[in-house]
């Protein structure tokens, strides 16, 4: 039987793209997801992949999707953390502190919470990956990103790190993908792509070639 990942974020237009290219890789994938409509579009898209993808809701919790998906496949070998849209840029004097606060419960306390109900799955399976997303703000400054994000983001790499060591004897790997400026996740009416930025594709192949490596506590930078 192959292997299985859990995936948060995964039914925009970015997430989509390490869907496939797992499917396509034969790995089953359950998309972790308050978004029925977008992702059941992708589940369709994958059909006749090696890999079976399906939308799990996680109305009951993260406990009970992870476990309908552990029951459905037999093991769960890979968790990626892609949720965390996109801050406004705004001047630093206008940020409010509630702001940090809020983003920092979503993309830090959030992930936690699910890493902690996921780990023990990842043991029962033997080891395995997660992969954490973040932001090129986080990863080298860059002020062309928000304050907000990349403040709180730097904690998602340092939980990269710190995860990295304590789950090493676990046979658990566990990287990060810094983000840099890509194309849109959803598209609003009357916007279009940039399609000189990064998109589904390069996000897909970043997340194989991490899943393919060796490495642990690395953050690789995707796009400028």
């Amino acid at each position: 039987m192959g292997k299985t990942a859990v995936m948060t974020g995964a039914a925009g237009r970015i997430g989509s793209g390490a869907v496939k290219k797992m499917a396509e890789a034969g790995i089953n994938v359950a998309m972790i997801t308050h978004n029925p409509g977008p992702a059941a579009k992708i589940c369709q898209e994958c059909e006749g992949f090696p890999g079976k993808v399906v939308a799990v809701t996680n109305e009951g919790g993260d406990h009970a999707a992870i476990q309908k998906t552990f029951d459905q496949f037999g093991s769960v070998d890979i968790v990626i953390m892609n949720h965390g849209g996109p801050d406004h840029p705004m001047d630093l004097l206008d940020v409010e502190p509630e702001e940090l606060d809020k983003k920092f419960a979503h993309q830090v306390t959030m992930t936690f919470r699910t890493l902690k109900t996921a780990i023990p799955f990842l043991e029962q399976s033997g080891g395995g990956d997660i992969i954490l997303t973040s932001s090129k703000g986080a990863f080298d400054g860059d002020n062309s990103f928000p304050f907000v994000s990349s403040v709180v983001n730097g904690a998602v790499i340092s939980m990269t790190q710190y995860l990295a060591n304590e789950l090493a004897a676990k046979n658990i790997k566990v990287n990060c993908i810094a983000k840099g400026h890509m194309q849109a996740d959803f598209l609003h009416d009357g916007e279009t792509l940039d399609l000189t930025l990064p998109g589904p594709e390069e996000f897909g192949e970043a997340v194989m070639d991490v899943l393919n490596g060796e490495t642990s506590g690395d953050t690789v930078l995707l796009g400028k």
